[in-house]
This record gives C-alpha cells, sequence and structure tokens, in this order.
C-alpha cells in the first residue's frame, strides 16, 4: 500500500473556505476525511492539466491526473481507502444521482450565481489582489468564458427567475435524500465530502439570493456543513 504523499494543484480559497472550486474542495475534503498525506499547491496561474481546470495531481512518471472523481478513484485504490467500503449498490446508485445532480446541474446554476448575476462580488474576491491592469484585463476574459460555458450547457440561456427555480429544486433534492440523518449513508463518505464542497460555497459567500435562502431554509443541509467543517476542517 502506497502512502507517498499526494501533491494537489487546488485553485484558491474565497470567503473562508479552502477553495472557491467546489470540484477542488471535493478533493481536499475527502483527503482529510481518507487521511491521506497529502500536500496542496494553490495555483498562481492557468492550470496546467490537460483539461485547463483544477484540481489535479502530480503521478510518479512526471504527469498530471485530473478530474477529482478519477482522483478520488485512483487514490482509494493505491491507498486501500475504505470511506465507501460500507455503501450498498443501491447507495451507490444514489450517490451517482446526487453527484449528477450537483455537478452537472447546480453548478452551472452557482457559477452563473457568482460569475454574471453578482460577479463584483465575485471579482473582489477572487481578483482583488490582482494589479490594476492584470486585475481588469483577466477577470473580464474569464467571466466572458463562464458565460460561454453556462450558455452552452443551456443554463445561461434562461431567464433569472428559472435558472434559481432549477437551483433550488436541487437543493431540496438534496435535503429530502438527507433526510434527519447526519451522513447520506449512515458513516462518512464521499459523498459527504461532494455536498459539502457545494454547500459550504455558497452559505459562505457574501450574497443574498434564492439560491443562497433555498440552502439555509434546509436545516438539515447548513447542519451537515458545518459538521464537516468541525470533524474535518476546524
Amino acid at each position: 500500500m502506497s502512502q507517498q504523499e499526494v501533491n494537489v494543484y487546488s485553485l484558491g480559497g474565497a470567503w473562508g473556505t479552502a477553495s472557491a472550486s467546489p470540484f477542488c474542495l471535493k478533493l481536499l475534503t475527502w483527503l482529510r476525511m481518507s487521511d491521506v498525506p497529502h500536500r496542496v499547491t494553490y495555483l498562481k496561474g492557468p492550470p496546467k492539466s490537460s483539461t485547463g481546470k483544477a484540481p489535479y495531481i502530480d503521478r510518479p512518471d512526471g504527469s498530471y491526473l485530473e478530474d477529482s472523481s478519477f482522483i478520488i478513484e485512483t487514490l482509494t485504490r493505491e491507498h486501500g481507502v475504505e470511506l465507501d467500503a460500507h455503501l450498498s449498490d443501491a447507495q451507490r446508485a444514489t450517490a451517482h444521482m446526487l453527484q449528477r445532480t450537483l455537478e452537472n446541474s447546480l453548478y452551472f446554476v452557482m457559477i452563473w450565481q457568482r460569475w454574471i448575476e453578482n460577479w463584483e462580488v465575485t471579482r473582489e474576491a477572487f481578483f482583488g489582489h490582482l494589479p490594476p491592469v492584470v486585475g481588469t484585463v483577466v477577470p473580464a476574459l474569464l467571466r466572458r468564458r463562464v458565460a460561454k460555458q453556462t450558455h452552452q450547457q443551456g443554463i445561461g440561456r434562461l431567464p433569472k427567475k428559472e435558472i434559481f427555480d432549477i437551483g433550488c429544486a436541487d437543493v431540496g433534492a438534496v435535503a429530502s435524500v438527507l433526510g434527519d440523518n447526519d451522513w447520506f449513508f449512515g458513516e462518512p463518505s464521499t459523498t459527504d465530502a461532494m455536498v459539502h464542497s457545494f454547500f459550504s460555497g455558497i452559505l459562505a459567500a457574501p450574497i443574498d439570493d434564492r439560491l443562497k435562502e433555498a440552502v439555509q431554509s434546509h436545516d438539515n443541509l447548513v447542519a451537515h456543513s458545518q459538521r464537516i467543517d468541525d470533524l474535518y476542517w476546524t
């Protein structure tokens, strides 16, 4: 069993979170939950991964491994992680659907909320430390890229009300699955790290809108996010 320290390349934090990216935060939380030795390299420029996205990790042959889910699957095998060993086949199916709900639907509502609807708040948090010229040109280029991404996915083509309707429905569905439980499947699992990565970011951002109100209206989601913060991030 390998116990070599993992070097994680991650986007930086914002509003008190370890990373503003839910995918980076999911991996960082999972590493803490799994006790996998690691260090974090926060990116100061464009990601060097083949996908142009973070997170990614160093591999022994000098290459990079990208995508939070692929990284988790690989490290689970290499480090003998048993975080999800207790899940039944039905629970694994539920975990898969929860992941798709958050990473393929709510994610696009979330980046629209930050980069389009509440741009001034996001620009200050993400780029406020940059020199004047760079702090004007780079954020504008990235914002156009995000706008194109949300348009291609479909969320960006919808009226504001319908975008929030989709996001609130996603939040409500996840809250219903969690119910009165502390954890989604009886004990901490990868799903808990993934859910926390989205809702902790929504709750932390100084944005008051329907999406944040939807999360705040579900006490179980708020408590779940705080529970992971207390256990793994305090």
